[in-house]
């Protein structure tokens, strides 16, 4: 084991998919290094890192992205783009509105 703190299961677990996915640089205070440590010395933390991988590998392979239909994909661009338009014109009246007061 490295040098520094020793890191809990609980932590392994809270940050478990960060790692899993190699973002263990956003988990605070915890080092990729102590991740590799724990799991040399915890096999229950480490078959948890095994099986959350076998799972996003198996996910990524099984599970195809289905494209929306058309219609649908129009539908939400035009609302968003409604929104957006009723927004602005919200923002623009109400930023007069402050600006009298």
């Amino acid at each position: 084991m490295s040098a520094g703190r020793a890191i809990a299961c609980a932590e392994i677990a809270e940050w478990l998919d960060a790692y899993v996915d190699g973002e263990a640089e956003s988990c605070p205070g915890l080092s990729e290094q102590q991740f590799v440590d724990h799991l040399v010395v915890c096999r229950d933390c480490l078959e948890q890192v095994l099986l959350v991988r076998r799972l996003k590998r198996l996910m990524a392979t099984r599970v195809a992205p289905q494209e929306a239909p058309w219609h649908f994909r129009q539908s939400v661009v035009t609302q968003v783009v409604q929104t957006a338009l009723s927004d602005q014109t919200l923002w623009q009246s109400e930023s007069v509105w402050i600006e009298r007061s």
